[in-house]
């Protein structure tokens, strides 16, 4: 599947209820050793009571990288942003995703919203 398709279906199950555990089960080992479940658990409370639940996902953009590793293989990286309103307000959510056995995995997952203080 290629990568802006994977994240056009993965972000609105993600965000329409915050579901922590789609994000865990679609994350690469390197993003839960940073994020662990508590803390997606912690961030999706807060999201879910700041900006509420998906109410309309305009698509994502971005684009696709290839490096080489030192053994000769190839990493292919995708950063994308993708816009979408929710229900208190609009937000940018961008995902980073790497390939690995054919499957794309969810390398990094940031929500930006503009907050009123």
């Amino acid at each position: 599947m290629e990568a802006r398709a994977y994240i056009d279906k993965i972000i609105p199950i993600i965000a329409t209820s915050w579901s922590s555990e789609e994000l865990i089960n679609h994350a690469s080992p390197e993003f839960l050793q940073e994020m662990p479940p508590e803390k997606i658990d912690l961030l999706f409370d807060i999201l879910s009571k700041h900006i509420g639940p998906l109410e309309e996902y305009k698509g994502a953009n971005g684009k696709i990288d290839i490096s080489i590793s030192s053994e000769g293989k190839p990493i292919i990286i995708g950063d994308y942003t993708a816009e979408a309103v929710f229900k208190n307000g609009p937000a940018k959510i961008r995902i980073q995703l790497i390939r690995r056995n054919d499957e794309w995995q969810i390398f990094g997952f940031l929500v930006k919203v503009k907050v009123k203080l």
